[in-house]
């Protein structure tokens, strides 16, 4: 399995395997790397189109991603727990790659001037399973410059674009 990486761990990048690609869109694992950190990749497969869809359309929504002024003085846990728990955000729109492969992540994402911010967390009924396996309970945060994520985003559309047309 030939493992590839758009864009850089330490910062903003998606990593990717490619298990089939015909008869079907491409087929494989993925992880999405933030600050040195990773969500996704360790419960199977997933349709890296659908992981290239979702990826494309922060963007396009990124404007309405901005959080009320007074909430941008919360702290990382502080904010998390009222995404988690829908006080702020009663429509999802704070919530990124609510997908197969990631799903076993709390993660959510907003902007800041020209900066996405992440917070992401294994969510506890996996912790035991899965802390055993090394992979961190702890809640990360990240921000990535929008301009770096979209151009991360581009090159992995293009990348499958020459395996698959969609």
């Amino acid at each position: 399995m030939n493992e590839n990486v758009i864009g850089d761990k330490r910062t903003f990048a998606i990593e990717y395997s490619i298990l089939m690609v015909n008869p079907s869109p491409p087929f494989g694992y993925c992880k999405i790397w933030l600050g040195g950190n990773f969500m996704g990749g360790i419960e199977g497969e997933v349709y890296l189109t659908r992981i290239c869809h979702l990826i494309e359309s922060v963007t396009s929504i990124k404007n309405k991603l901005f959080l009320e002024e007074y909430l941008y003085n919360l702290s990382d846990e502080e904010l998390f727990e009222l995404m988690r728990k829908n006080k702020i955000d009663e429509t999802g729109k704070y919530w990124f790659m609510d997908t197969e492969g990631f799903d076993l992540f709390h993660k959510y994402i907003y902007r800041q001037n020209e900066t996405f911010n992440f917070l992401w967390q294994l969510t506890p009924e996996v912790w035991e399973e899965f802390g055993s396996q090394g992979i961190s309970t702890q809640l990360f945060s990240a921000q990535v410059a929008i301009c770096m994520y979209e151009q991360v985003a581009k090159e992995f559309r293009n990348a499958l674009m020459q395996l698959y047309k969609f």
